[in-house]
């Protein structure tokens, strides 16, 4: 075999090989606002696997209301949100979202076809809605007055005492055999509850909430036991689960993913976060499927709020030596400061992640310089993309050569695998997504990815250009 036919396939090979990369940066693009100067002036809730985000944004003249981004910014959808909105959306376009009409008053609302629908309630003035599966079920809370858990801004590390309510389960109707749900309140008693909406129970306990639910009808969420505690859980068809067992400390559930892991937090010692999974679906916590994590500090707590099949939860981290709230993720058995996996000088901090689709693309929360609220949105960088101007082309592959062979680089030193080493893995990252441009505007759609692998003979020069390299250093 020549010297060049023997480089290309060795390059081809490595493209094909490196493929499980280290924890890759991202490119943040800030989704704006309305011009409110205030801090909690807008957020980023809810994305769908299409790459849809909603959440809330304060409209001059109108106050906080329910929003879908786009390029060009926040869209009002046309109701008032309130402080405590929680937007989320389905691949289907359907936006759950919760209106305030006063400090004790909020009802939860359904967004289809260019308007809302009241998804009624059960026998209490609150509704909240937390969360819309891709078959139209909702869930969330009635009669509290404030659902743990569900508040976009950041959450204290001392709970308030809950109030008597319960969590909900609404399952919608195909009225017209479409094969699609058209219908989300019906009352053919007329007694003012919605009959399509059904109680989630408790552990014993007065209060009940849910959190979230899979397209699997998996809910997750938190439950109060007969001695007071409250229990995170999962709720399936078969029961209830009680994900932490013991009775010497709360826990809430906050998310659940597509394969069935929930994701919450506990108040024990060091309040660590928990990943949970029925693996053997025989609706226990048995040993192996839980998992706890230190939240890394003494007194330093993390929120999680959602968390994606892959594993990455996202949240919200406040630690002893800062005032600031900080958004983060939790990959793997590390928490990161997402602020820290962002190029830097875009003049956002990022304080609270509040939803991650299978993409890993993370929404949330972010605070300029000026003081204001701002949402954004964060997509993993590409790789071989080193200098993070969202193109792979030859300013990666200087970077890439300069620091050919060596070893204790990072990503923005072509690092692109996390082995330590820039080398021929690199390159095939590299060369497997060569050409590959993103737009600089978000587009508010997932992530097309890499798109074409150079022509052979480009192969060739890059591989025996840093082979020449290499020879000249040794």
């Amino acid at each position: 075999m020549s010297h060049r036919a023997f480089l290309i396939e060795l390059l081809l090979l490595a493209a094909g090989l490196a493929r499980a990369q280290a924890q890759p940066p991202y490119y943040l693009d800030d989704l704006g606002n309305f011009g409110s100067a205030s801090s909690y002036g807008c957020a980023a809730t809810g994305i769908n696997a299409q790459g849809q985000v909603v959440g809330y944004a304060i409209e001059p003249g109108t106050g906080r209301v329910a929003v879908r981004f786009a390029p060009a910014g926040p869209v009002s959808l046309g109701m008032y949100a309130g402080l405590r909105c929680r937007a989320d959306i389905n691949d289907q376009g359907l936006i759950v979202a919760t209106r305030e009409t006063g400090e004790l008053y909020r009802y939860a609302y359904l967004y289809r076809d260019g308007g809302w629908v009241d998804l009624g309630t059960l026998d209490g003035l609150n509704n909240t809605a937390a969360a819309i599966n891709n078959a139209g079920v909702v869930v969330g809370t009635v009669e509290l007055r404030l659902v743990w858990g569900g508040d976009v801004e950041p959450q204290s590390a001392s709970p308030p005492a809950p109030a008597p309510g319960s969590g909900y389960v609404l399952a919608p109707l195909d009225t017209n055999g479409d094969s699609q749900p058209d219908l989300w309140y019906r009352d053919l008693n007329q007694d003012g509850d919605n009959d399509l909406m059904l109680r989630l129970n408790t552990l014993g306990g007065t209060t009940s909430w849910a959190s979230g639910i899979n397209d699997s009808g998996l809910i997750c969420g938190t439950a109060q036991t007969a001695e007071g505690l409250m229990a995170a859980c999962l709720y399936t068809q078969q029961g209830m689960v009680r994900i932490v067992p013991g009775n010497d400390c709360d826990s809430y559930a906050h998310g659940i993913s597509g394969n069935g892991t929930v994701v919450g937090y506990t108040l024990q010692e060091g309040l660590p976060l928990f990943r949970f999974r029925d693996a053997n679906g025989n609706g226990q916590s048995d040993p192996g499927e839980l998992t706890l994590q230190p939240s890394q500090g003494e007194t330093s707590w993390v929120r999680p709020h959602a968390i994606n099949d892959g594993g990455e939860a996202v949240g919200v981290r406040l630690s002893p030596d800062s005032p600031h709230y900080t958004a983060v993720l939790w990959s793997g058995s590390e928490i990161l400061d997402l602020n820290a996996l962002v190029a830097p000088g875009s003049g956002l901090r990022l304080l609270e992640a509040l939803d991650i689709n299978e993409a890993g693309h993370i929404v949330g929360r972010a605070e300029a310089a000026d003081g204001s609220g701002r949402a954004f949105l964060l997509t993993p960088a590409t790789g071989g993309d080193a200098n993070l101007d969202r193109a792979v082309d030859v300013g990666d592959l200087g970077i890439l050569a300069g620091n050919w062979g060596q070893s204790g680089k990072s990503w923005a030193e072509a690092d692109f695998t996390g082995e330590g080493d820039v080398n021929v893995s690199d390159l095939g990252v590299l060369a497997g997504n060569w050409g590959w441009m993103r737009p600089t505007s978000p587009g508010m759609t997932a992530d097309p990815g890499s798109t074409a692998i150079p022509e052979p003979l480009t192969l060739l020069s890059m591989a025996l250009g840093l082979a020449g390299l290499a020879r000249r250093r040794r």
